[in-house]
């Protein structure tokens, strides 16, 4: 019996598409389109095991094919100097059988930091708001911006926003001369850094300019005073002793910065050490004021306007008790040594 002839071999088959990958740019998802300030991409690939040549190339079509001429036996492709913007890596395996399908790689390149620009100081650059408004931004042409970092002096570093740059309020600042740094940050993560500086200006605190070292009980307490024309005075009293009858009056200053203070009601007995901030619109505040020391005395008796406290009536009161005694017992030891001389002559 003949024996079977055997089946034919198989016709030769072309590799299937190499699976290209990169490890200087990364496409993990889902974020496929990040960008990389690295203008030297690498690329490198896994192809059949029969593949014995590549070819390759790097344009900005994403449907682009190599031609069939080979570029090199190894799996690996490093480019140098790479102008911005998105490119696709493209590339075919060969074998025996001939070329494989092309597969594509896409890359984001972006090595230029973004355009120059300026703070802007919306109050201007010396200023008694000790909230300051800044206002700043740029534009990068590449892969655009992604936040601003802002950092006031040694302070705490601010992520910003690009839809908020145009206006950011600074936290509260002590009066001082400041600098402030704005760096802007693309998505490939270049930096732009932009200083500049300005100063809190101190507000002048006020000057108490009349007031009463004593009053009584019975009269409300006047204060005058002067400050910069139209502030707020916050006027306060308070009591060494920590009792009660301190207070807490704002005041405002008229257009040529004077300004008045009539208490509302009348003040316990006691010492009260008085001072004065001022505070402008913009919420600036100063240093306070010289402190004065007014003393609420207890009145016994007013005569005009002088005035006799309880304690210098007792103690008047008392001498004159005094005084009075020591004329009867005068009197007395008068009268009993008189009496005593005449029934001595009797």
């Amino acid at each position: 019996k003949a024996t079977p002839a055997p089946p034919p071999a198989p016709a030769p088959q072309a590799p299937g598409a190499p699976v290209i990958s990169s490890p200087t740019h990364s496409q993990t998802k889902p974020d496929m389109l990040t960008w990389s300030s690295n203008t030297s991409p690498e690329f490198d690939w896994r192809a059949d095991a029969d593949a014995v040549s590549f070819s390759y190339t790097l344009d900005r079509s994403s449907t682009e094919a190599p031609d069939t001429i080979p570029e090199s036996s190894a799996a690996l492709k490093t480019y140098t100097a790479v102008e911005d913007g998105v490119w696709f890596f493209h590339g075919r395996a060969q074998n025996a059988a001939g070329w494989s399908d092309t597969a594509s790689y896409e890359v984001h390149i972006d090595g230029t930091p973004p355009d120059s620009f300026t703070v802007e100081f919306m109050s201007g650059k010396e200023t008694y708001d000790p909230t300051p408004a800044l206002s700043f931004g740029t534009r990068d042409a590449t892969s655009g911006i992604d936040h601003y970092e802002l950092r006031v002096g040694g302070g705490t570093l601010k992520i910003v926003e690009p839809q908020d740059s145009q206006s950011v309020t600074l936290d509260p600042l002590t009066p001082g001369a400041y600098a402030v740094e704005v760096v802007a940050v693309d998505r490939a993560r270049n930096e732009r850094r932009m200083f500049a500086e300005f100063a809190v200006l101190a507000l002048s605190p006020p000057v108490i300019t009349a007031f009463p070292r004593t009053i009584a009980t019975s009269e409300y307490l006047i204060i005058e005073g002067k400050a910069s024309p139209r502030v707020t005075v916050l006027l306060t009293g308070d009591r060494p002793d920590g009792k009660e009858g301190g207070f807490l009056r704002e005041l405002q200053s008229g257009e040529l910065g004077g300004w008045s203070f009539l208490h509302d009601r009348y003040l316990p007995q006691g010492k009260y050490r008085i001072f004065a901030h001022a505070r402008n619109s913009e919420g600036a505040l100063s240093e306070p004021s010289r402190d004065i020391v007014v003393e609420v005395i207890g009145t016994a008796i007013r005569i005009g306007t002088y005035r006799i406290t309880y304690v210098v009536a007792y103690s008047f009161s008392a001498l004159l008790l005094l005084l009075m005694a020591l004329v009867i017992f005068f009197v007395l030891w008068h009268y009993r040594g008189k009496v005593r001389r005449l029934r001595i002559g009797v």
